[in-house]
């Protein structure tokens, strides 16, 4: 049961009020249990996108740069197909409990993958045919979701 008088105040943040109990706290971090979890998501993150990098070479893609970044955001892959350029956005799920990999790429998350795209367009002087692959990777399988999203028509004349 929760009682105020086990925690300490420690703010306000969206107006919420935040309570602190130091005891929980020290035993977490002594454990490593807050920072080791994140390491591991990410290091989880960079591990499957090296596993699809591998698989797109089988598949003769030429792999360009990854974790392209800019202000917009990051796309985690760019390659070559023939002569197209490919933007892949990488998804991981352990269990599809939380969705598919390919559902976890919003509509905001597009936004800025396309955003980021355009920069790399301007900055590479980039003429050819391009895409939007998922990749979408849970524990036994990648599979490759081809134009799983598309350019805005406005873009094409920039």
């Amino acid at each position: 049961m929760w009682r105020e008088s086990q925690y300490n105040f420690v703010g306000e943040f969206s107006s919420r009020r935040l309570w602190f109990n130091s005891e929980t706290a020290v035993t977490a971090c002594a454990r490593g249990d807050y920072g080791n979890k994140m390491r591991n998501t990410r290091d989880i993150g960079f591990e499957k996108e090296k596993e699809v990098v591998k698989y797109l070479k089988k598949l003769k893609y030429k792999i360009l740069t990854t974790n392209f970044k800019t202000n917009f955001g990051e796309i985690d892959i760019i390659a070559r197909q023939g002569d197209t350029i490919v933007f892949v956005e990488v998804k991981y799920r352990k269990s599809s409990y939380s969705g598919t990999p390919q559902e976890a790429v919003t509509v905001k998350k597009r936004q800025k993958i396309i955003k980021s795209a355009v920069v790399y367009i301007k900055q590479n002087g980039i003429k050819d045919d391009i895409r939007f692959d998922i990749a979408s990777v849970d524990d036994n399988k990648i599979e490759i979701i081809n134009s799983a999203f598309v350019l805005p028509e406005y873009l094409y004349y920039l």
